[in-house]
């Protein structure tokens, strides 16, 4: 049972936002001038629930509102009833045309559940289940139209046959029996190509066994080969590592046997040089033993060596200034180059890319940040503020209506559906702030990101400059160190002039560094002697392996890999014939499943054959019974309609075996329908619609009449509406219509 209970719509049509109630077992009448928008309202039901529009709009772009801006949608929800639930279908389109569609669950408590959407096909479907109608049977059995109810008796004969054929269900019947034939057709035509050779079958199924067994032999042998090489390869590995053992042993005591000898020419080398340098300090301790204190007056030769002396000064300070630029730029690459390594990027590329991507994250954050707000903005500064002046006006309302001077209705359902609308917001409010602060965290999440790879990037660029100016500075100290050598050089020099002056301090110091150096030979002895001690103890810790012995060793692991190889070559001929035979008995294994399912299907097709004679009897007798039954219901009904629409004036109504339409007065008289007056004509339109209604879906708890009265007078106008609420069982009806005579009868106004 269907029946209308909200219809919401933005930019639709003429209406820019618009929301009508529609209560239950009532009669509503929707009333305006010309272009005011009336049947926009009803239209938008069908629109909203199939996708389509009962007055011929076929494209959806044309359904929006002229002069609605780009970013408003075209929106139109409708809330309705179907059995003991209520759904809210809610479908959207955008200025360029697409389209989304929504559907809710209203429950108990005046909450939504979402059921399906925004995918149109998913969300189609689940009203259409919703439903149990198409929008075909909607437009026949809910919605009527002048012009539609009209059109059945303005169509040929054949025409009508059509209609009724269709709403029946014989149309999708004959579709079904031609199918049916065609199946029959095709399933002749394979028994005839198939034939089963039972001899040939069970002869195959004998030389697959034979096969079978042959492959399931081949298999053992594959076995017993196979844990003989795995025994073999099990032996290699543990010989092969005792090779590899005593090589490694061997190497290591060759090797320490060589640097036992060099530590032993080694240690002959520093006692002569301990002797040599011995016999020096003993010469020059003499020459200073001989030397007199004389003192020569070189004040020339002096002041050219502090000359000299100040040069090479100055090339120490520089190279030592370089030398700590080179530190400090070197501290920077190695803190960019950290940087870096912590970052975990491939390149500087890599960085910048993940640069790219952060800030496209924390730009793509603001702009959510900004919509959320816009949202908010809107729901507390504009639809909130909307539904509390609605409710208060409303709860105001006393006595009659001061537009209309009609009594109110009852106001309570519609405060209470303003309230829903009012928690629906206030519940969206809260839940746009819960986003906006969760995306605000987000967003510091995200800046922090950014930050840490800014710091990447700009070391990569530091790091970039630090390696250049290393290389400058590097290239700087090599020309230092040719003028510090150079001054150095010249130093030596001037000592060298100098030497008469300093001949004993020169004697002296010569003396302590031959000390020095006696001192250093001894400590270099000392260790050297403690190396050739610990190599010696080395070697005798390891095993006494000889070349002989290796050499024995490796010609048993040779032997066992021939063994080896004999072994797979052996197994790699089982294999070959165990793929033969097992590639035969796949082939013919094949071949004989080919033949058995043939058999099969031969079976199959002749059960097919049997089912499908059967189902072209059972539609056959469908059609017979539906064609049979369906006019006669359709004139009993429909006489019974257009007798109370008329008062009496009309009989009956009569749609013959050839489809024409007759209509009978009370006098005795027949007509054919077209030849009737305008009033009569429509009297008998709108009984034939709705007996199609009655008969094709049962007693519809909701019709919507779109100027069905036009051409009605005015005096049968209580009559008509008064039988179609008795006859057709409904408990809602929806009129539009410019009669002012309607509001009498109607128990709910809409005027626009």
């Amino acid at each position: 049972m269907f029946t209308v209970k909200q219809v919401e719509v933005t930019n639709f049509r003429t209406h820019k936002h618009r929301v009508d109630e529609f209560p239950e077992h009532a009669i509503t009448h929707i009333t305006g001038g010309n272009g005011s928008g009336k049947s926009s309202i009803v239209n938008a039901v069908p629109w909203c629930l199939y996708g389509t529009s009962p007055n011929g709009v076929t494209k959806n772009k044309s359904l929006r509102r002229d002069g609605a801006p780009d970013d408003e949608p075209t929106e139109v929800a409708v809330t309705y009833s179907s059995g003991h639930e209520t759904y809210k279908a809610v479908r959207t389109m955008s200025y360029r045309g697409s389209t989304k569609v929504n559907l809710y669950r209203i429950e108990a408590d005046g909450s939504e559940t979402h059921v399906a959407g925004p995918a149109v096909k998913d969300a189609n479907m689940a009203i259409l289940n919703t439903l149990g109608m198409g929008s075909d049977i909607f437009s026949a059995t809910v919605f009527f139209q002048q012009k539609a109810t009209d059109k059945f008796i303005e169509s040929k004969p054949e025409e009508r046959r059509v209609i009724i054929e269709k709403l029946t269900g014989i149309t999708a019947n004959s579709r079904a029996l031609d199918e049916c034939k065609v199946h029959r057709l095709a399933n002749k035509r394979a028994l005839d190509s198939k034939t089963v050779d039972r001899a040939g079958i069970e002869a195959h199924q004998k030389e697959v066994a034979a096969l079978a067994k042959k492959v399931a032999k081949l298999e053992s042998e594959l076995t017993e080969q196979r844990a003989t090489w795995n025994s073999l390869t099990a032996e290699r590995r543990e010989l092969d590592a005792k090779v590899k053992d005593a090589r490694r042993d061997y190497q290591t005591a060759e090797g320490i046997k060589i640097s036992l000898r060099a530590l032993k020419a080694r240690d002959a080398e520093l006692k002569e040089q301990l002797d040599a340098t011995q016999k020096r300090i003993e010469t020059l301790q003499g020459r200073m033993n001989d030397e007199s204190g004389e003192v020569l007056e070189l004040s020339v030769v002096e002041s050219m060596y502090n000359e000299k002396l100040l040069a090479l000064q100055n090339a120490h300070t520089q190279s030592t200034n370089l030398q700590s630029a080179l530190k400090t730029c070197e501290s920077i690459l190695q803190e960019a180059e950290g940087t870096i390594a912590r970052a975990s990027f491939e390149s500087k590329a890599e960085a910048a890319e993940a640069l790219k991507s952060a800030s496209m994250e924390a730009e793509g954050l603001t702009r959510k940040l900004d919509t959320l707000r816009h949202r908010l903005s809107v729901i507390t500064g504009i639809k909130l503020p909307e539904a509390e002046k609605s409710y208060a006006q409303i709860s105001s309302l006393e006595g009659t209506c001061p537009t209309c001077a009609q009594p109110i209705p009852e106001k309570e359902p519609i405060l209470n559906t303003i309230q829903s609308s009012i928690d629906a917001l206030v519940k969206e409010k809260s839940e746009i702030v819960a986003d906006i602060k969760e995306t605000e965290q987000l967003q510091v999440a995200v800046n922090q990101k950014l930050t840490a790879v800014e710091a990447v990037h700009e070391a990569y660029i530091a790091a970039g400059k630090a390696t250049k100016e290393v290389s400058r500075i590097q290239s700087d100290l090599k020309k230092a160190a040719k003028e510090l050598k150079k001054a150095e050089a010249e130093h030596q020099s001037a000592l060298t002039v100098f030497n008469d002056v300093k001949q004993m301090e020169e004697l002296a110091r010569s003396y302590e560094e031959q000390v020095n150096l006696k001192k250093s030979i001894f400590v270099a002895i000392t260790g050297n002697t403690r190396n050739i001690k610990q190599a010696e103890a080395t070697l005798a810790e390891l095993p006494n392996v000889t070349e002989h012995a290796l050499l024995r060793l490796e010609n048993k692991l040779k032997e066992l890999e021939d063994k080896i190889e004999e072994t797979r070559a052996t197994g790699t001929e089982t294999n070959d014939k165990h793929t033969v035979a097992a590639t035969q008995y796949a082939a013919l294994n094949t071949q004989l499943q080919y033949e058995l399912k043939e058999a099969e299907a031969y079976k199959s097709l002749l059960k097919e054959r049997e089912l499908l004679l059967a189902a072209e009897a059972t539609l056959k007798e469908f059609r017979q019974e539906v064609s049979a039954r369906t006019i006669p219901e359709l004139n009993k009904f429909a006489s019974e309609l257009v007798s109370g629409f008329t008062n009496g004036k009309f009989i009956g109504v009569t749609i013959t075996d050839d489809f024409n339409v007759l209509a009978h007065f009370k006098e005795g008289s027949t007509r054919e329908a077209q030849l009737l007056s305008g009033g009569e004509f429509s009297a008998v339109a709108l009984a034939i619609g709705l007996a199609m209604s009655k008969v094709f879906s049962g007693s519809s708890s909701s019709l919507i009449l779109d100027e069905a009265f036009t051409a009605y007078d005015p005096n049968n106008l209580d009559a008509t509406i008064k039988t179609i609420q008795s006859s057709m069982g409904a408990q809602q009806i929806i009129i539009i219509a410019h009669n002012d005579s309607v509001d009498a009868i109607a128990d709910y106004r809409i005027a626009l």
